[in-house]
């Protein structure tokens, strides 16, 4: 067989390689991605995963460096997805404070509802508490959350005595609250809608005025 005969059976087999290399990431990816929702990260090893994928070790190693790279991979998928839901949500200069607390409440709770796994890796963010996992995390949301908040209290919609850094942290609680606590994820369909509302209800309330002190 001549070297150019050679060369053109290579070129010819190319596509077919190139298929069964991204076929196995895939099934690598896949294999991580389920593993980190079911048992974190800490519990998962390389092992696992080649286990779990039906592959070698080393093969791993020629598509991810490392875990912390399948791990990222994995939350770059789920933040990637969280981002093109909420998309451009506060992107309006005229949202009030009330239309603020719905579109967070409605927002988290449609998007959790139908997107259970990041629930998951959240969970396991907060568990492990590890610098380099706290590093991946990502939120659409939080970032525009934070830059509608200033803009209210600069424009006197939102109560300007409480850091923005807090009322972030209190309607993001109260957003995330059904999904986290174990007995709440068991709440029917009209009770989370009473839940929802309450909770805008109240925290209207409280984020429409500043708090007079009290005099000595």
């Amino acid at each position: 067989m001549t070297l150019m005969h050679e060369s053109s059976v290579e070129k010819e087999h190319e596509p077919l390689i190139s298929k069964k290399k991204d076929e196995a990431r895939e099934s690598i990816f896949r294999s991580a991605k389920g593993l980190f929702l079911e048992f974190g990260y800490s519990a998962v090893s390389m092992i696992d995963i080649a286990k779990h994928a039906s592959v070698n070790k080393s093969l791993i190693f020629y598509h991810f460096k490392s875990k912390l790279a399948l791990w990222n991979a994995v939350t770059t998928q789920l933040n990637d997805e969280m981002d093109r839901f909420y998309g451009d949500l506060f992107s309006s200069t005229s949202l009030g404070r009330s239309q603020l607390l719905n579109m967070v409440f409605d927002k988290v709770h449609t998007f959790y509802d139908q997107h259970p796994d990041h629930i998951k890796m959240l969970c396991w963010q907060l568990i492990d508490e590890s610098p380099l996992l706290q590093q991946t995390a990502r939120h659409t949301l939080i970032k525009s959350l934070k830059r509608v908040i200033r803009l209210l209290q600069r424009s006197h919609r939102l109560r300007s005595d409480v850091d923005p850094e807090v009322i972030e942290m209190v309607l993001l609680s109260g957003a995330f609250g059904p999904f986290f606590l174990k007995r709440a994820r068991s709440l029917t369909r009209k009770q989370k809608q009473q839940y929802v509302e309450f909770m805008i209800d109240s925290l209207n309330r409280a984020l429409s005025f500043k708090r007079v002190e009290k005099s000595k």
